[in-house]
């Protein structure tokens, strides 16, 4: 039963039916089980006695004595003021129990009220249900409760934004929504991943379970074969089929919120530490990997030349099925990963190191349903298709770049004129448009569902025929709609037909394009370019192999581009950048990533391409750079597009670098035994490199920054969100490594926050992002705060070394009197979990004591209410991901210290270290003008 249900709950009073020794027994089972129990809303019902509060005590005690853990309060009736259920909250928390307040946004909520007499009723504001929500949990709530009604249920239409408001504004781990539909938690694993908290049927228990696992099946007897064959028993699924009580679901094996003992109170909290005799097979599996990967890097040896192989070992992580999907090295969530290590050998274990979502990836999934063929969709009227069609442009240019657009909104107009006069593969590609088009420009995603099922029925059709540039054209369109709406793997694998129908028609060489007239050749050279550039974004962003490659390209190729790029129309010059971009990912997946080594040579090399791309971009996209109120937003998204990618090359190229230097420091503070002084680095490049990765993640969030104040700003931006995600990881992780105290980190970490912030309500990806980024700034949050608490600490000794202290014994005063001012072997704070900050009581309790009942025990729960009174932290190994860097023969430290007060290193005034403190090596980021240009970022000496 636990290994799929983290909590029972008996609707109502439904409990008050029970005789008491059955009910106690059947509490105790599901605490055996590692599940916690919970009451319904039958506290809304008590609240109307006449001496309310009297009964409301007694129902609590006699909750606590049969062994409930969570009083559930709904409010579907009552209209209370906020002070008075936070009193309510405090109430149960008194008894030792945990509160769980439901929330909805529908008055009368909670007694399957007609849809049409609860929409004559109304609802309130979310701004108000979130406000509560706020409310509760900084009074210590653990878990809220969302009521479907009003949202999902008795309603005319979904409120999907009431839920993707809730998503944005609460914490997701610590909200669980009623879906006791199948269509309803369907769409909320879709929308919102495995992960997502819900409260279902008991009679869903198997169907919800298999869609979790990506099994599906909604026999009982297809269920039971398959958790059998994933070594479940079949008695605790027999057990989790009880009919008397009603279950609360998520993903995460129940032994998350086991008890020490049968009889405590269960916390809900997700943080408890697993026990190796509970945790799952899947755990195990990625959890072992992870250690594994550890161990390689940390026995991989030097290597004299400045190289060193990877480790050779995939990260396996589940996608929104439960199904194993490969993630490389090169991919936004093995950095992520990276990043992680470092936090938590830096501050230990929090929220961003202990994530629920970490060992998955956000893939959402179509219905059955939406499978189906079916007739085609009827095409909008010319306006709107021509609306749509300059949507898709906007969002996708100039990376995608398809169609001559001169020829294209002519020809779309003809088609919906006459959606029968063109052959099915141009039909299929006018409504893979329309479906992007309305994808990125309306909140309801039905109408894009519609357009793609009937664009992608057609292109499947043309299986039989030959392969043609349409045939391309409609599967690389796929392959975009599909990366937009968070179906990334399935992206992934529809550009491989494409690319393999390119090679059959043998665009991707230039002698064989060169036979066709000049129109015929540049459509073919168009998508070639464009199919490029979605391949190495996707092998990029999810670390795996590309499939193209650049079979004409030379040494000689770089000037022709340049010379190319000087006699072109500007939409010419664009399209020269894009592919002087691809030439450049290209490099850095296969010399970089692909062969598994990395060296300073290498990287000098394809820094050599970044600056040549710098001297022959073209003049009027240099100017978008420049912060002007008179630029419209398609000017302005495009180069946002090219110089989000150019960034993020640099970020990409120059990562193993930064990885390794900020490990290399935080590794120098918490083991006395290695040096953060190297004399080996001052003599290298990579610090170089690895500032340059920090100053691009910060130019690609100024660049995007501006584009915020444009209402018109399209709601699904894959290639932008990716480019800032890992911009925002980037300063996240240089704040480890005290880069904040030179650069402006928290100003571009609001810059990104901001940016994702826009796309959360309508885009899965970027609420994921910005989920995360609000975890990684509370680590840094923690991390600063204790790097400050230690600098004054230590100045405070040195000024009482200086002065004495009022206060002290003579013994410690005298002890004190021949100490050196020394700033090494300081001892590293403890950790959130750390047994220090347990046993001083720093932190919440780990879980609520166990008092004994003091009331008689009464035989029946019914006759009590209503009578006359009244009715330890996770192991980790001390080694940290560097990815491709494990290995490098170079010790630099950006930690470097000074044994003397330096001239001019004065206090700095915000209150942070001073910069005698965090001089780095060779001055650090403070490098001699003719040292900047070594990717073109400030231009050439």
């Amino acid at each position: 039963m636990g290994t799929h249900v983290d909590g029972l709950k008996f609707a109502g009073g439904s409990f008050s039916l029970f005789q008491e020794k059955p009910l106690r027994e059947l509490i105790d089972l599901a605490h055996d089980y590692g599940v916690y129990v919970s009451t319904g809303g039958w506290a809304e019902h008590l609240l109307t006695h006449p001496d309310a509060n009297s009964v409301f005590d007694k129902y609590l005690k006699k909750c606590k004595d049969l062994g409930f853990d969570v009083i559930e309060l709904s409010s579907g009736f009552l209209s209370f003021p906020e002070d008075d259920w936070l009193r309510l909250v405090d109430k149960v928390h008194t008894y030792k129990l945990k509160a769980k307040p439901e929330l909805g946004i529908q008055f009368g909520a909670g007694g399957d009220t007609p849809a049409s007499d609860l929409e004559a009723i109304g609802t309130s504001d979310p701004g108000k249900l979130v406000n509560m929500g706020r409310k509760f949990l900084d009074a210590g709530v653990e878990r809220l409760m969302i009521e479907s009604e009003g949202i999902t249920e008795n309603v005319q239409s979904w409120r999907t934004d009431v839920v993707s408001t809730i998503m944005k504004e609460l914490p997701s781990e610590r909200v669980m929504f009623e879906a006791a539909d199948p269509k309803v938690f369907n769409w909320y694993i879709r929308e919102f991943g495995i992960d997502v908290n819900l409260f279902v049927d008991h009679s869903q228990i198997v169907q919800l379970s298999c869609l979790r696992q990506g099994i599906w099946g909604t026999a009982d007897t297809w269920g039971l074969v398959q958790l059998l064959a994933h070594g479940f028993d079949a008695g605790e699924l027999a057990t989790a089929r009880r009919k008397e009580a009603e279950c609360n679901f998520s993903d995460k094996p129940a032994r998350l919120l086991k008890a020490n003992a049968p009889k405590e109170t269960m916390l809900l909290s997700e943080h408890m530490v697993p026990t190796p005799q509970r945790q799952t097979a899947m755990d195990r599996l990625l959890n072992a990997l992870e250690d594994h990967s550890a161990d390689l890097e940390q026995q991989t040896t030097d290597d004299k030349d400045g190289t060193a192989p990877v480790p050779k070992v995939a990260r396996l992580l589940r996608d929104g099925q439960g199904k194993f999907m490969y993630i490389g090295d090169s991919a936004s969530l093995s950095f992520l990963q990276s990043v992680r290590r470092i936090v938590s050998l830096s501050i230990g274990r929090c929220e961003f190191t202990e994530d629920t979502s970490r060992h998955s990836m956000l893939e959402a999934f179509q219905s059955s349903s939406a499978t189906q063929t079916g007739p085609l969709s009827a095409p909008p009227s010319n306006d709107e298709a021509q609306r749509l069609a300059r949507q898709y442009v906007l969002a996708t240019s100039p990376l995608l770049d398809l169609f001559d657009l001169e020829e294209f909104y002519p020809r779309l107009a003809n088609w919906v004129e006459n959606p029968t006069g063109d052959e099915d593969t141009v039909s299929s590609i006018f409504y893979l448009v329309l479906a992007i088009g309305v994808q990125v420009s309306e909140i309801n995603q039905d109408l894009a569902e519609q357009y793609f099922i009937s664009g992608r029925q057609l292109a499947f059709s043309a299986f039989t025929e030959t392969p043609s540039l349409y045939t391309i054209q409609s599967y690389v369109l796929i392959s975009m709609y599909m990366l937009g709406a968070c179906r990334r793997n399935g992206a992934f694998m529809n550009l491989g037909i494409a690319l393999r129908a390119a090679y059959a028609v043998g665009i991707h060489r230039k002698d064989a394009n060169a036979l066709f007239c000049a129109r015929e050749r540049r459509a073919r050279e168009r998508v070639w370019k464009s199919l490029r550039m979605m391949d190495l974004f996707l092998s990029a962003s999810l670390g795996r192999p590309p499939a193209t490659s650049d079979f004409d390209s030379d040494i000689g190729d770089q000037a022709t581009i340049a010379g190319e790029q000087q006699r072109s129309q500007p939409e010419a010059q664009l399209s020269l950048c894009v592919v002087a971009l691809c030439r450049i990912f290209d490099r850095i997946l296969t010399e970089v990533y692909m062969r598994q080594v990395v060296s300073i040579n290498v990287a000098e090399t394809i820094s050599n391409q970044h600056r040549a791309w710098v001297r022959n971009l073209p003049t009027f996209l240099s100017v978008q750079t420049e912060r002007l109120s008179s630029k419209t937003l398609e000017s302005m998204l495009a180069a946002a597009h090219v110089f989000g990618a150019y960034y993020w090359s640099i970020i990409l190229l120059t990562r193993p670098f930064f990885i390794f230097r900020v490990s290399q420091y935080v590794r120098s503070k918490t083991d006395p035994a290695i040096s953060s002084n190297d004399p080996i680095a001052s003599a290298s490049r990579i610090a170089l490199f690895s500032d340059a990765c920090v100053y691009s993640a910060l130019r690609c969030l100024n660049i995007v920054d501006d584009l915020s104040r444009f209402e018109a700003l399209p709601r699904r931006l894959p290639f932008l969100i990716n480019s800032v995600f890992n911009s925002a990881v980037v300063l996240g992780a240089a704040f480890f490594a005290e880069y904040d105290n030179l650069l402006p980190l928290e100003e571009g970490m609001d810059k990104s926050e901001k940016f994702l912030g826009l796309f959360v309500p309508h885009d899965p990806h970027a609420c994921r992002f910005y989920q995360i980024i609000k975890y990684l700034r509370g680590a840094v949050a923690e991390y600063v705060r204790r790097r400050n608490r230690q600098w004054m600490e230590r100045r405070s000794k040195q000024v009482d070394q200086l002065f004495g202290q009022v206060g002290l014994t003579r013994e410690a005063s005298a002890s004190n009197d021949n100490v050196t001012i020394s700033r090494s072997g300081e001892q590293s704070a403890p950790t959130p979990l750390s047994p220090e900050k347990l046993a001083t009581g720093s932190l919440s309790a780990q879980g609520p004591e166990q008092t004994a009942s003091t009331g008689q025990s009464e035989n029946d729960i019914w006759n009590t209410l209503c009578e006359p009174q009244g009715a330890a932290a996770l192991p980790y190994d001390n080694t940290i991901s560097t990815l491709t860097t494990t290995g490098i023969p170079i010790g630099c430290s950006p930690g470097g210290t000074l044994t003397t007060a330096q001239p001019g290193m004065g206090t700095d005034a915000g209150g942070q270290t001073p910069l005698s403190d965090v001089l780095f090596s060779e001055n650090g980021l403070l490098y001699m003008a003719e040292d900047l240009s070594v990717f073109g970022l400030w231009g050439e000496t």
